[in-house]
């Protein structure tokens, strides 16, 4: 094909590569390219009709379009994972702020604390969360709001390991780790 855009189709066929590798990823990317070549070869190139990819300047066309789109592709999910993990953190603030208004504003406990508790198991995808408050008689702990289902073995009221695990906490003020749950053990 002749004529003063034949030297520029190739730029348009650029654009559902650039497209596919921002919206689907490099896979999409690459395999838009990939049809993108033999669709441009097809229709533009003489002779007509026929695939004839044996031009470097046919190579060197699909090899730009495979770096276009693995570049573009990756900048793309770069950008994906970034905003996912900037929802993130919005999410983890705001409820942290939340707990922090409504501790500050000294509301009932009762109500508050059951309605942060399921708010700060959303914010930060948990299975289960709960608040733990020494007993009245400062002896034992027991859970005074909780969201989610608990498994068994961290249920304060009925695991003696995690009780002394808590006490111990208090005891010396030093952090400690639990082990988190098998799957099934609920």
């Amino acid at each position: 094909m002749n004529g003063p855009l034949s030297q520029s189709i190739p730029v348009f066929f650029l654009v559902p590569v650039l497209l596919a590798s921002a919206v689907g990823g490099r896979g999409a990317g690459v395999l838009v390219s990939c049809a993108a070549l033999p669709v441009w070869d097809w229709f533009f190139i003489q002779p007509l009709y026929t695939v004839t990819i044996a031009s470097p300047r046919d190579v060197t066309t699909l090899v730009v379009f495979l770096v276009a789109a693995l570049l573009v592709g990756q900048l793309s999910t770069v950008a994906r994972r970034r905003t996912e993990e900037a929802l993130r953190r919005a999410a983890s603030t705001e409820a942290l702020y939340e707990l922090s208004m409504a501790l500050i504003a000294g509301r009932n406990q009762d109500m508050v604390l059951p309605v942060l508790t399921q708010r700060l198991r959303e914010a930060f995808d948990l299975q289960a969360s709960a608040v733990l408050l020494p007993t009245p008689d400062g002896t034992g702990w027991r859970t005074v709001a909780s969201a989610g289902k608990l498994p068994a073995d961290l249920r304060i009221e009925m695991s003696r390991s995690l009780a002394a695990t808590v006490g111990q906490v208090q005891r010396r003020g030093v952090r400690t780790g639990l082990r988190t749950a098998r799957p099934g053990s609920e």
